[in-house]
């Protein structure tokens, strides 16, 4: 299961995300900071479906695969 991303932004920076399995939180990454230290914003996965990536839109593949991982996540700690 992928759980985490990097992607160009639209000004030659790389951005990112991260997915807290146990707390079931996204981290995100933008292109100012460093995926090594703190992240830009923190979102659970309820917001993120309903407001989508504080860093603006995602391409398609990236919204997708973040989506997928969500739902593999929530179906696991379901099982719980």
């Amino acid at each position: 299961m992928t759980s985490s991303w990097m992607w160009a932004d639209a000004h030659g920076g790389v951005n990112g995300a991260s997915i807290d399995v146990e707390k079931q939180l996204i981290h995100w990454y933008d292109s100012v900071g460093c995926a090594c230290g703190d992240s830009a914003a923190v979102q659970s996965f309820a917001v993120f479906r309903e407001k989508g990536s504080p860093l603006g839109p995602l391409a398609d593949d990236i919204h997708q695969e973040i989506v997928d991982t969500l739902a593999e996540v929530e179906r696991q700690h379901n099982k719980l």
